[in-house]
Order: structure tokens, then sequence, then C-alpha cells
């Protein structure tokens, strides 16, 4: 017999992240966070709730500039693609590629 898992795994990653969080061990949670911002999520979305899940652990510890540097790293563009003359539309789709729900909703207001 063969178990499967059942969920979205971004959702692993962050609670895996955050048990260390709860111990008081950020390192670990850290190391947890940028292994799961390495992953080859199935839409975009998932991982970009890594990156603010990981932000939003470093601003409740009051680490405002670790977070805004998380969130440069987030949104980096290699040099290469930002030369590149690409239009607006093959841009949104290139973001969204694969997953069939339109523009993702990247950090969602909680």
């Amino acid at each position: 017999m063969q178990l499967q898992a059942i969920g979205k795994l971004h959702t692993l990653w962050v609670g895996f992240a955050r048990f260390y969080e709860r111990h008081g061990d950020l390192e670990n949670a850290r190391v947890i966070f940028d292994k799961a911002t390495q992953v080859e999520f199935k839409y975009v979305d998932d991982l970009a709730s890594v990156w603010c899940e990981w932000a939003e652990m470093e601003l409740r510890h009051d680490n405002f500039k670790r977070a805004l540097d998380l969130m440069r790293r987030a949104t980096y563009t290699p040099d290469s693609f930002n030369r590149r003359a690409v239009s607006a539309s093959a841009l949104s789709a290139a973001s969204v590629r694969g997953t069939g729900r339109g523009v993702p909703s990247f950090c969602k207001m909680r």
C-alpha cells in the first residue's frame, strides 16, 4: 500500500519553520524558510506565500531590516531579464505560468 500526502506543500514548509520559531530557534526557522524558497512549487502563489510568511516572522520579532531585505530578495529580477524587451502581457503570463488563475495574490492582507 502506497501512502500519499495531501495538502499544500508550502504549508508543510511554513509549519516546520513555525515549529522552530515557537521554540525560540529563529536561526533554524530561517534555514527552513531558505530551503523552502528553493523548492519548485507548482504555483507561484505558493512560493510567494513562503516569502511572505518568512518576512512576517521577522516582523513578529522586530527584525524590520531583515524583513525588508527578504522582500527585496523575493522580488529580485536578474539583470538579464531586466534587459529583455518584454511586453506587459508576456510578463503577466510568465508570472502565472501554469496556474490558470490570473494574476497571483502574493501577500494577502490578513
